[in-house]
């Protein structure tokens, strides 16, 4: 028996099977919105929508960067290293996250809450890059109090914890922030050669953004919202038409199912080599 190609086959059947479960449910997105039309906030009725509007929110959060309100924000930081395949320097993403609160979107015809827990946005309308103007990442001492302040932000009642327990961080915000970032250019040779670099994109209010999901009637009111309904039910809210084109998700579709497939071959090869029925 070969174990390590036994391994290998058994790695590739999972990520194929990972490949092939988002693959199918590309073409699920694909069937539900090429059924759909563009619909007015007023004329909107209970089950799957697509509409668009202004977006308008009393409480966003931050973006953690540079603090800027927005109804929903991604962040993301990379650092130049050198490539596992080769000795090309890259730039490899080493945390990321996302954060959105409840927002409204408003037309002509009305408004409507976004509950936005567990959607996608597929492009964000604003973004910025960022670095340390000294080179340097937070300290220690600056994490930990970073966490303890999120930490103490989440304790709503005056209950006395336990000295050891663990210590909630908080969702979508990132704990190494140097104190000095500073915006830069991401075409120029500085971003280029910046060895560790900050991205933050957002949706703030006054965008104008479309919106697919389930409009519910709220269990603790008369008002409605749209929400994501279900594991396969899709919430999407961008800056783009394009994004919630049915092509775009059949051509997502049609990658993923050759690369998944394609995938699950080598893996079965490598498997049964692994366990001596073919050789390689």
């Amino acid at each position: 028996m070969n174990t390590i190609g036994l391994l290998a086959g058994i790695g590739c059947l999972g990520g194929a099977f990972l490949i092939l479960r988002m693959a199918k449910q590309e073409f699920i997105n694909k069937r539900l919105i090429a059924a759909l039309e563009m619909t007015a906030i007023g004329n909107l009725k209970p089950g799957l929508n697509l509409t668009s509007g202004e977006v308008a929110c009393q409480n966003p959060v931050k973006t953690p960067y540079t603090g800027t309100p927005a109804v929903w924000y991604r962040y993301n930081a990379t650092k130049r290293m050198k490539s596992s395949s080769s000795a090309k320097i890259e730039e490899r993403s080493i945390g990321s996250g996302s954060l959105t609160c409840p927002f409204l979107i408003r037309d002509i015809t009305g408004e409507i809450e976004v509950v936005g827990n567990g959607g996608d946005v597929p492009s964000y309308p604003h973004s910025r890059a960022l670095k340390s103007q000294s080179g340097t990442s937070a300290s220690l001492k600056e994490r930990m109090k970073k966490l303890k302040e999120i930490d103490a932000a989440k304790q709503v009642d005056n209950n006395k914890k336990p000295f050891f327990r663990k210590i909630e961080g908080g969702e979508g915000i990132p704990l190494d922030v140097p104190p000095d970032l500073i915006e830069i250019d991401r075409n120029t040779e500085e971003a280029e050669k910046t060895e560790k670099k900050y991205y933050e994109s957002w949706i703030q209010e006054g965008d104008n953004v479309y919106v697919l999901g389930t409009m519910v009637k709220d269990p603790g009111s008369d008002s409605l919202k749209i929400i994501k309904a279900g594991k396969k039910s899709p919430m999407f809210v961008c800056s783009n038409a394009e994004d919630l084109d049915p092509s775009k998700f059949q051509s997502n579709f049609i990658v993923g199912l050759f690369f998944g497939v394609g995938l699950a071959l080598v893996g079965a090869v490598l498997f049964l080599a692994g366990i001596g029925v073919v050789e390689i």
